[in-house]
């Protein structure tokens, strides 16, 4: 199954008082960062909502066609420039996200396109695998197939931004976030971690610096 990849790079990030997608990591931005990883799970890698500036030459950027409202805008812009029917989506928020994970995900994804050709009575198509972690769903790292797009330009055209009120209006499968990250080095509360808040920032590069130093499986 042909997949496409969208890092939703737009944002304020004013809590983080700079934007994190150009934070460094592991010798790289967050941006880089998180394109490389899902370069492992998807044929092709769309930053949405980003400008061009400090963005590597090679990774394809897409503006926001509804500009400053949210994370619902830069998942609009990507999965509109896709041309994939499913595609894996993650925030520069999640920047410890790896690509055994996007494996994972994209794997659960691939189970419920099989399945579309094959309904029975019942059956139903799936518009998007969604993460839980600790009984909070995850939309910013998750997949979705691209016919949500005309339910989500209705959303921005009329102003209903908020993500989880979105997600109650769509077919998602959910999936433990958990099982996802078991086959990689990260334990999920590190894979999902939000990152927000200088504090944040100090947090993750610290775990990566561990990760490395320690090597094997995270606890």
């Amino acid at each position: 199954m042909e997949v496409t990849g969208i890092v939703l790079a737009g944002g304020k990030s004013s809590r983080m008082g700079t934007d994190k997608s150009r934070l460094e990591l592991d010798g790289m931005t967050v941006l880089e960062k998180i394109a490389g990883e899902l370069q492992q799970a998807a044929g092709r890698v769309i930053a949405a909502g980003s400008n061009d500036s400090g963005v590597p030459a090679d990774l394809e950027t897409v503006p926001d066609h509804y500009p400053g409202q949210g994370p619902l805008a830069g998942l609009h812009a990507g999965l509109q420039a896709s041309e994939t029917e499913w595609n894996i989506v993650c925030a520069c928020d999640m920047p410890l996200v790896n690509a055994e994970a996007l494996l994972a995900l994209r794997a659960e994804a691939a189970k419920r396109w099989i399945k579309e050709g094959q309904l029975t009575a019942g059956d139903e198509a799936c518009d998007a695998v969604i993460p839980v972690i600790g009984g909070r769903r995850q939309p910013l790292l998750a997949a979705y197939h691209r016919r949500v797009l005309p339910g989500l330009e209705e959303r921005l055209r009329t102003g209903q931004l908020r993500m989880q009120d979105w997600l109650d209006t769509i077919n998602a499968a959910y999936v433990e976030g958990k099982a996802l990250a078991a086959s990689g080095p990260l334990s999920a509360d590190k894979v999902f971690f939000n990152m927000n808040e200088p504090d944040d920032y100090r947090r993750v590069c610290e775990w990566s610096r561990q990760e490395k130093g320690i090597g094997g499986q995270d606890s």
